[in-house]
């Protein structure tokens, strides 16, 4: 008995990161709000009973920074209920800020030394659910498909917008990488292989050119920061033949056509069936040639000039950083609505500051002021909207929840276990969430959120050396239930009014 309770807690992490990942994008990305009250109220109640059974929790000053800089943005969001001109709408926007604090909590606690590949593990097995239920929708129901309003034959479905599941796969395609390099043996690299394809094919059928910029930025900090830049290397080498043709198959298809002819059913099977194939070619090819590709990338690295070798992380850095300022100018001097967006954040900042507008304010401020685009509800830039609602200091705060877990992972690195290519992986889904979230709204999108909130919290946590944590005694215990329970009833404040 005493066995499968430590394996039940060891399988803890992976599940819970599968569970609410999935069932959040399941339910539109969670972006509306009565999602925030049942995840908040699973999260905590996950939470509980750890502290109620595990006999022992540790936290370092790591996570203690953490949980500030967290509480800090959902303190400051409710705050600005004081000065917005609808205080109902702010508080609406801390309870999604506090179910990320929720998040980082819970994941803090159930979280295990060495458990890093579990977090890892199941974020990538819930991405490449997703992104198979999107496929098989597309795909298989092909001759029923009527275009939506918005997104059109792009793949969306189920988180309700293209951007988003675009940037989940690409997220998860960043965890595929660690978990192959990592080479745990057994059948984990066959199935990050075979993931891989799935993720790769409703990437390119999302048609979000701000994945595919997160995406590159991701493995280039992925290849920086590693331990073990020629393991992560082979990794995406062998990963890349069997994802790569599951992209061309799916841009040779014509289901994002939105003028006749469009894609037949009989089109969409036959996709649908190359993309399985290929997932069994990507499952069976990757854990046999990831070996033989690291150790031909070292003998080519062994005979480059030494200073060659340890220039590459910075040029790659450098050249990661220009595309994406690169990006950024032709988006803000582009036709994109965004630069209508961004100017009008602008002016709201202008007219604001030092709080800001308050939290949700930028929609109100749009709809009085703004014209010829249509009703906004986002700035589509995390950045932008937050220093048009919530000043310098909220912009610092939301900042550093980004910059504070990718910070602390990158000092520990000393203790990685080698090849610890997942720790790496961790920092590398940071920046890629940050990339993106400039471009769009996914802090609006939990699902999206999420992702790196989970990842990065449950990574540092498992990659705690020793000595560095204290453990939780039952007083520490009491009020961390206290904070959870409170936490999980402003979460559901809409899950329990409206009788969901």
């Amino acid at each position: 008995m005493g066995g499968i309770t430590q394996r039940a807690a060891a399988a803890l992490p992976g599940l819970t990161a599968f569970a609410i990942l999935t069932a959040v994008a399941s339910d539109q990305g969670g972006y509306f709000r009565s999602t925030w009250g049942w995840t908040g109220i699973a999260l905590a109640w996950v939470g509980l009973v750890t502290l109620i059974l595990r006999q022992r929790i540790g936290l370092s000053r790591a996570m203690g920074a953490l949980f500030a800089v967290a509480a800090g943005v959902v303190s400051w969001t409710f705050l600005s209920a004081l000065w917005a001109d609808d205080g109902s709408i702010a508080v609406r926007e801390g309870e999604r800020a506090a179910l990320y604090l929720v998040a980082v909590i819970v994941v803090a606690l159930i979280s295990r030394p060495g458990g890093a590949l579990q977090w890892a593990g199941g974020s990538l097995a819930a991405a490449s659910a997703v992104a198979a239920y999107a496929l098989a929708r597309a795909a298989l129901f092909t001759g029923a498909r009527r275009p939506d309003p918005y997104e059109g034959f792009h793949l969306s479905r189920p988180l309700g917008y293209a951007n988003a599941l675009g940037i989940f796969c690409a997220l998860g395609l960043v965890a595929a990488v660690g978990v192959v390099a990592e080479r745990t043996g057994g059948g984990r690299g066959a199935a990050a292989g075979a993931a891989a394809v799935f993720l790769a094919a409703a990437l390119s059928l999302t048609s979000s050119r701000g994945a595919w910029i997160a995406l590159a930025v991701a493995l280039a900090v992925l290849v920086t920061v590693s331990a073990d830049r020629i393991n992560v290397l082979a990794s995406g080498v062998a990963l890349a033949p069997a994802a790569g043709a599951a992209v061309t198959a799916c841009l040779l298809t014509r289901l994002q056509r939105t003028q006749p002819p469009l894609a037949t059913a009989t089109e969409g099977r036959a996709l649908a069936a190359g993309i399985v194939m290929l997932g069994v070619l990507g499952a069976v090819i990757v854990p046999r040639a990831q070996p033989a590709l690291a150790r031909r990338i070292a003998r080519i690295a062994g005979r480059l000039p030494p200073p060659m070798v340890r220039a590459l992380p910075v040029m790659v850095a450098v050249g990661a950083a220009l595309a994406v300022a690169v990006a950024y100018v032709l988006i803000a001097t582009g036709a994109s609505t965004r630069a209508a967006y961004w100017s009008a954040a602008a002016r709201e900042i202008g007219a604001h500051p030092v709080l800001g507008g308050g939290a949700g304010s930028f929609a109100r401020f749009w709809a009085a002021r703004a014209s010829g685009v249509g009703p906004v509800q986002d700035a589509h830039s995390l950045y932008v909207e937050t220093l048009a609602e919530l000043g310098p200091a909220g912009l610092a705060l939301v900042v550093a929840l980004l910059v504070v877990p990718a910070v602390l992972l990158v000092r520990a690195r000393v203790g990685w276990r080698r090849p610890a290519a997942v720790p790496a992986a961790a920092v590398a889904i940071v920046a890629g969430y940050a990339v993106h979230a400039g471009l769009d709204w996914d802090w609006e999108m939990p699902a999206v959120t999420l992702v790196p909130v989970i990842v990065a919290t449950g990574v540092l946590a498992a990659e705690l050396r020793p000595g560095d944590a204290r453990d939780l005694g039952s007083g520490a215990r009491l009020v961390v239930a206290a904070v959870l329970v409170g936490l999980a009833a402003v979460t559901a404040l809409e899950f329990l009014g409206s009788g969901n």
